[in-house]
């Protein structure tokens, strides 16, 4: 009788580790899938860089900023709204925002903005940021710094 108790022990252990392995199996299963399906099903974002004509300027000087948008995905996008946003008061941009009505699939375009440095502006580093929206559902935002002198 203790044999058979033996063995009923020895088989149930074996078979909750294989459920448990069979359990984990599934679940990794379950997460390839889901991960998988959102690789299909996320839209490629657009890249997005800035670039300063001047990158050093004075107090009471401007520059133009340059903002480049690529659509890198499969459809055009329609739209488009580019914000720049000066961190400090002391950096102004005319016209800080521009709205492309599309852009085509594998598209670039490019934008340029005034951005005025304040006469009363400190020497250092301002951040200015770029936000687009349109293009792959969500908005996308890179920075790049103004050194003033």
């Amino acid at each position: 009788m203790e044999d058979l108790r033996g063995m009923a022990d020895e088989v149930g252990s074996g078979l909750t580790r294989h459920l448990r392995t069979v359990g984990i199996a599934a679940v990794a299963v379950v997460v390839l899938l889901v991960l998988g399906w959102l690789a299909l099903t996320t839209v490629t974002q657009a890249p997005i860089s800035l670039s300063f004509d001047k990158q050093q300027v004075k107090a009471g000087e401007s520059t133009s900023l340059k903002v480049t948008v690529v659509n890198t995905g499969e459809t055009d996008a329609k739209d488009v709204m580019i914000t720049i946003v000066p961190e400090s008061a002391a950096i102004t941009v005319a016209d800080a925002t521009r709205t492309e009505a599309t852009i085509g699939s594998k598209a670039r375009r490019e934008f340029e903005f005034n951005v005025n440095v304040s006469s009363s502006a400190t020497p250092g580093s301002y951040k200015i940021t770029s936000t687009v929206t349109g293009i792959g559902g969500k908005a996308q935002s890179t920075s790049a710094y103004l050194e003033v002198e």
